[in-house]
């Protein structure tokens, strides 16, 4: 019973860094939405990253500060194919003060992309959950019938317990 419970274990702990993940994601760009500046600012180039699963292209975005100042930042959120061209305009929401604190202010970034890792964490939790719960209901219900069976077969005869 301890081997089946191993897997469970650790898809508990897996999914539990995925609704963490999600949670952290959600509450930072929360305060982002809350103190942050929102500015419409433009992308300059769409940079490239390549590996086994593809490309995805993140955007370069340049926006102007509270001072007048032009910031320049590569987004942390890519896509294949890109959602942003070179001269689009891009929404963003900054920190005062520290403009590196920096996203793309779309509902799907702020807020349903955090939503998605939270949701599929705790799908797997209830999962993991039901399973568990059948390995052990499955394991009781065999100890329960391999009782009987293991002194029917210990013994020379069989005992008739009527």
């Amino acid at each position: 019973m301890a081997k089946n419970l191993i897997p469970l274990i650790f898809g508990l702990v897996f999914s539990g860094i995925f609704v963490g993940v999600g949670a952290i994601f959600l509450a930072g760009n929360n305060e982002l939405l809350e103190n942050g500046i929102q500015v419409e600012g433009v992308v300059v180039q769409n940079r490239t990253s390549s590996d086994s699963d593809g490309t995805t292209y993140y955007p370069i975005a340049q926006w102007t500060l509270e001072n007048g100042e032009t910031y320049t930042q590569e987004m942390n959120y890519g896509s294949n194919p890109p959602e942003f061209q070179q001269g689009d305009p891009i929404p963003i929401v900054y920190m005062p003060g520290d403009p590196s604190n920096a996203s793309i202010n779309s509902t799907f970034w702020m807020s349903t992309f955090p939503w998605i890792f939270i949701s599929v964490g705790i799908f797997v939790q209830i999962i993991i959950v039901i399973v568990f719960i059948h390995v052990i209901f499955s394991c009781k219900v065999l100890s329960v019938k391999a009782g009987p069976m293991w002194t029917a077969r210990g013994s020379s005869s069989l005992i008739d317990r009527n």
